[in-house]
């Protein structure tokens, strides 16, 4: 349950006056056990841009404590210095965090440190962003293009669990938690690692899991995008949230305390829009002021 308290999300606002364009970072911790685990990336390499939003997965009780501190924040924070090395290309880097994560000794997949994440390399090329984006597991990237149809479009990747796999995992999930008294997360971890522990219950497992790195899925920015969004799943963004992405994120935590069955979940996204002459806010559909 989300308990007697509301997490804050954190918004810190930039403005690259000369890449004409605005950036907003949305960060926040959740409730679960060790939950402080997202990360985001927000470099500048010359005239380029790298931004991306990192999820560690919530750890175990036996997942590995590197330095006394939680796996799934190591995780991310790996995940996060692989992104960060300039000359690396965005597949390159989260295959490398892979193999920083992956612990072929540990024999529970489960309890292995692990990391989804989303990422852009972009430029400001007139009145467009322009660059390259990638997204591994249930991270997610949005490009916001005010001629197209629909305007906001999502990264097609794979992410997460098969539909049949994540069914069962929900049921489950459902069942343990209609129970009398308080969760108990390990039970949970040892019937999750028993429902989806295998690779072939994932179409799109995080960095991390499993042997083989995980599909990143690539790609170039559409033609004509003026807002570019990166974001963990915690945001919980869907097309109409992503439009509306200021007032989503005001109200983000009392939405999920509004129902017994959600855990606030830690968060991290980050926003590139133009302010250029002519740029339109996705929001408000105008110039800015």
């Amino acid at each position: 349950m989300t308990g007697a308290y509301i997490t804050p999300i954190t918004r810190f606002d930039a403005l690259l006056g000369d890449l004409q364009a605005a950036a907003t970072i949305w960060t926040g911790a959740g409730v679960l056990p060790n939950a402080d685990e997202d990360r985001w990336v927000f470099r500048r390499f010359d005239s380029r841009l790298r931004i991306a939003a990192i999820d560690g997965i919530t750890p175990t009780k036996r997942t590995a404590r590197p330095a006394g501190g939680s796996g799934a924040a190591w995780a991310a924070g790996q995940t996060q210095a692989a992104l960060e090395v300039p000359d690396q290309p965005l597949a390159d880097a989260l295959r490398i965090a892979h193999q920083l994560l992956y612990r072929p000794e540990v024999p529970r997949s489960r309890d292995r440190p692990m990391a989804a994440a989303a990422a852009a390399d972009l430029r400001v090329s007139g009145q467009e962003l322009q660059g390259d984006v990638a997204a591994v597991c249930d991270a997610d990237v949005w490009f916001h293009t005010p001629q197209g149809a629909p305007a906001w479009q999502q990264l097609e990747h794979p992410s997460g669990m098969t539909p049949a796999a994540y069914e069962q995992f929900q049921a489950e999930l459902g069942r343990r938690r209609a129970l009398p008294g308080a969760f108990d997360w390990e039970d949970w971890f040892e019937a999750e690692d028993r429902l989806v522990g295998r690779r072939d219950a994932w179409e799109g497992p995080p960095l991390g899991r499993f042997p083989t790195p995980p599909t990143i899925t690539t790609g170039p920015i559409p033609p004509g995008c003026s807002t570019l969004v990166v974001a963990t799943d915690g945001a919980r963004l869907d097309v109409d949230r992503v439009a509306n992405l200021d007032s989503w994120m005001d109200d983000l935590r009392c939405w999920e305390h509004s129902d017994p069955q959600l855990w606030h979940g830690d968060v991290a996204a980050v926003r590139i829009r133009l302010t250029g002459a002519g740029a339109q806010h996705p929001d408000r559909g105008q110039q800015p002021a």
